[in-house]
């Protein structure tokens, strides 16, 4: 959608200085309406139809989100709950509703939930499901959930303790993205958001918050510009990672603005191709090898030279489910992890003579949107053990984002000077304790922390040992 905005602000209707932002879904106006007549034009004339198709396929999938966050987080135990909810304006600073997401959602609620609705400009008729409020705290009261739709600047001045002492059950659906994700969890509330996309971008905010020099690329350039702030706390440009030609460009633009690299971080990860093997779509699959495997290496590759100049540089890679033990219906995701590791391993031996450092993280199931893919297929694509376990770490937040932030802040740092080819399990791992930093020497001489196969003379003593030897 933010490919869009240049082309809109260039109407004189709208100006370059219009309140346009990628959301929740097209909504206000008539724009999803011309799409789609643009789209059925275009497909009537046999006319690439790709653009508004993508559009309106995007716009739907930001509402199809926010359905199952309140379907999971807000009417997950089948009652009738009562839902606090923010924003019924298509924008702030507006009283228009027109195509307002509140307006769907509300129909959607309908007979399922118990509706206290806040806005400080649109007041709706009280009906048997929906009653209105007079400031966003009152609303609020005794609910088992907040909703917020719209980004009115008061929502995001409200203190989350305030908001954890009227909740009945301490649960956000921040769809706006307007309240803090760090001040929330302090006090204990469950904040849910499509804002904060992953550890990439957790990584972006807590590195620059800081004091570091960020540098962040996605092939999404509306959640680039969300994490950046608008590149006020980053700077960020648009780069499929699988593409040599645009990782070229991104390492040159980089190197223009500064003249090295101290740490260069691979987040990018996605599941892919899911369900049993020979239901997957071949170039799914091999698409997904492409972007977590082919994709580090690009990256690491054209950005050796600016690491070389660095000080105590480091490549960090992201482990994930597969990359030491099998995971069956996510083939393509685990198959990418494992050789993720292993070219990890083999870029510590290869570069540690040039001062080096490489190492990969396995961060543990945070709750990010990588798992609305398991969601989305359902238990009989992703298999319902997994399934049942993406919807409980979900639901409960799953490993803290500070976890796999943290252990990479060490991994930079000098306190883990001469540790290079392990895999660290954030959450596991006791690389947070002096006796682990102490002999880190010690550690990267060993096999501890890599993938190795195991041997018989690695058996404990047993009749197999014995037979094998």
């Amino acid at each position: 959608m933010a490919a869009m905005l240049p082309a809109l602000r260039s109407d004189r209707r709208i100006g370059p200085h219009a309140y346009i932002r990628p959301g929740l879904g097209l909504a206000g106006g008539n724009l999803e309406r011309d799409l789609v007549q643009l789209r059925e034009l275009a497909m009537s004339h046999g006319t690439d139809a790709g653009l508004p198709a993508l559009i309106l396929e995007r716009s739907a999938a930001r509402y199809a989100w926010l359905r199952r966050a309140v379907d999971r987080h807000v009417l997950r135990d089948g009652a009738r709950p009562r839902v606090a909810l923010w924003g019924l304006a298509y924008k702030k600073n507006s009283r228009s509703t027109k195509n307002a997401i509140s307006l769907r959602l509300l129909r959607d609620l309908a007979g399922r939930a118990v509706v206290t609705a806040y806005d400080p400009q649109v007041t709706l008729p009280p009906t048997a499901d929906v009653r209105m409020a007079s400031s966003a705290l009152q609303a609020t009261e005794g609910a088992d959930a907040l909703v917020i739709l719209t980004d009115w600047d008061e929502f995001a001045t409200v203190d989350p303790s305030a908001l954890k002492e009227r909740l009945r059950s301490p649960v956000v659906v921040d769809a706006a993205g307007v309240l803090d994700g760090a001040r929330c969890r302090r006090v204990g509330l469950t904040r849910v958001t499509i804002g904060e996309s992953g550890i990439g971008a957790a990584l972006v905010r807590a590195l620059a918050a800081r004091g570091d020099t960020v540098f962040a690329c996605a092939r999404r350039v509306d959640a680039l510009r969300g994490v950046t702030e608008g590149d006020t706390v980053a700077r960020s440009r648009a780069c499929d990672v699988g593409d040599e030609s645009q990782v070229r460009a991104l390492v040159g633009w980089v190197a223009a603005e500064v003249p090295a690299l101290d740490a260069v971080i691979f987040c990018a990860g996605a599941f892919g191709a899911i369900g049993p093997v020979e239901k997957t779509d071949s170039d799914a699959w091999w698409s997904t090898l492409r972007d977590n495997v082919f994709g580090a290496y690009l990256l690491i590759k054209h950005a050796l030279p600016l690491l070389e100049r660095g000080d105590r540089s480091r490549i960090i890679t992201f482990s994930g489910g597969g990359a030491f033990g099998t995971f069956p219906r996510y083939s393509a995701y685990a198959t990418s992890k494992a050789a993720l590791v292993r070219l990890t391993e083999c870029l510590a031996e290869e570069l540690k003579g040039r001062g080096i450092a490489v190492n990969a993280v396995a961060p543990g199931m945070v709750a990010t949107e990588i798992h609305e893919a398991t969601l989305r297929a359902g238990p009989d694509q992703a298999g319902r053990e997994h399934f049942e376990r993406t919807e409980a770490a979900m639901a409960r937040g799953g490993v803290p984002m500070e976890v796999p932030v943290a252990c990479v802040e060490f991994l930079l740092s000098p306190e883990a000077d001469g540790l290079t080819g392990k895999t660290i399990a954030a959450g596991f791992d006791p690389w947070r304790s002096e006796r682990f930093r102490a002999h880190l020497d010690e550690i990267t001489r060993s096999e501890v922390y890599t993938m190795r196969r195991i041997n018989p003379v690695h058996l404990p003593d047993g009749s197999l040992k014995e037979r094998l030897s």
